[in-house]
């Protein structure tokens, strides 16, 4: 197994927005129900598309030849089949950042390695990455559970003191999310910089089947598709693995400009490793990438190993709660009254940020040997604002009386 580090392509992450077929309706366990007719149709369309693949793959046995070609609409029907067939995911994974080196020099970034959990079923989501440590720590978490969004993190300022992590509750998922390096985008389930799936690509008009070309040794059909996104002219690349259920083996993604055409795909994903996932809708097993590179023209390169992949196994609602520390600031902006703000764990939890807050901020002065640090008692004294209220009434109605004897 070879992983390609080299930053031979690239890309930037740029916002990503999943669409949603509509539904007639959201079902207990947060799964999207289609209208009959559209189900029919799926059926359909996925029927044909296995039975054609089989007298396919009868005509013509073993491995794809690099002169043969397959009509765009049967790869179509393929990838439909493979997408179609998922109603939920939840995959934990370990993946590794290696930054470029602008953001070495210029931002101070290091390595990063993170356990992640991932999980979507209907219109519930789940983010969770974790710090490697023993026992590892949440370090951040994205959440919806079709009524809420939750989002968890621990903000962090080099060379400062430690900040309370914090939990910003709002009505939806958030763009954190959508930009998030997961494996949705191994399979095709969502396509960078589109709000588009790999099938709702190949189904424009613009998508055409160029033939056949050799991924890591393996001959895979290349589609092309040309269209435009929020305004941006975009090129996608993909090579579908026919001896992997037609997932894809690499996706690119390019800018389809005069000015950044030249410069190549600004993002490419590269699924260098299989390995076969039981299905708990049929009990068989089924493909799914085990190994996946990022490779990024800004932003460095990313490395997924999935260490577990659960395909089509019910998940409950609680399974899209996020469990936080005491200590965390939590703040609701979907309160019924309005916004609301917390912290975990009650007054005594709230007294020991404020303690912690206290020592930092001695600790900081203490490093300055011409700060004298005194500690002193800056909390108002309610009786004494009082007493000067009450002189200050006095005094104005004293000079009030004054003002009028002087005038007569």
């Amino acid at each position: 197994m070879n992983i390609d580090f080299q930053r031979k392509f690239g890309g930037e992450i740029i916002v990503v927005r999943q669409r949603a077929r509509k539904p007639t309706r959201v079902s207990d366990n947060g799964t999207l129900e289609l209208a009959d007719c559209g189900r029919a149709r799926s059926r359909l369309r996925a029927i044909v598309a296995v039975c054609v693949l089989a007298v396919h793959s009868l005509i013509l046995p073993g491995p794809v030849m690099a002169d043969e070609r397959m009509p765009i609409e049967l790869l179509a029907a393929a990838v439909e089949q493979q997408l179609s067939s998922i109603t939920s995911l939840d995959v934990e994974y370990v993946y590794t950042w290696e930054p470029d080196e602008l953001l070495v020099q210029h931002r101070g970034a290091k390595t990063k390695e993170r356990e992640a959990e991932w999980a979507e079923q209907g219109d519930w989501r789940l983010l969770e990455e974790f710090l490697p440590t023993s026992p590892r720590r949440l370090a951040a978490a994205h959440v919806f559970d079709g009524e809420k969004g939750y989002h968890y993190n621990v903000p962090s300022r080099p060379g400062r003191a430690e900040m309370p992590p914090r939990l910003h509750i709002s009505g939806e998922i958030g763009a954190a999310y959508q930009v998030a390096v997961i494996p949705a985008y191994l399979i095709g389930r969502r396509l960078s910089s589109t709000d588009l799936s790999l099938f709702d690509a190949m189904r424009l008009t613009t998508a055409v089947e160029v033939g056949a070309e050799a991924i890591d040794g393996n001959d895979c059909y290349r589609v092309e598709v040309k269209f435009s996104t929020r305004g941006q002219p975009l090129k996608l690349v993909a090579y579908l693995d026919p001896s992997h259920d037609y997932l894809p083996a690499r996706i690119a993604m390019a800018y389809d400009t005069d000015e950044l055409r030249s410069k190549g795909p600004h993002q490419v994903w590269d699924m260098t490793d299989f390995m076969r996932v039981r299905d708990a809708a049929d009990g068989k097993e089924r493909w799914f990438p085990r190994v996946a590179t990022l490779t990024q023209a800004i932003g460095g390169t990313y490395v997924l190993l999935m260490k577990s992949v659960k395909i089509n196994e019910t998940l409950e609602r609680k399974h899209f709660r996020v469990d936080v520390p005491d200590g965390t600031i939590v703040t609701d902006s979907f309160a019924p009254e309005g916004q609301e703000q917390w912290v975990v764990g009650g007054p005594a939890a709230a007294q020991r940020l404020v303690k912690r807050a206290a020592e930092q901020v001695k600790s900081a002065l203490k490093q300055n040997a011409n700060t004298d640090v005194t500690e002193i008692d800056a909390r108002p004294l309610r009786r004494s604002r009082t007493r000067w209220l009450l002189a200050g009434v006095f005094v104005a109605f004293g000079a009030a009386v004054l003002f009028w004897i002087r005038s007569r």
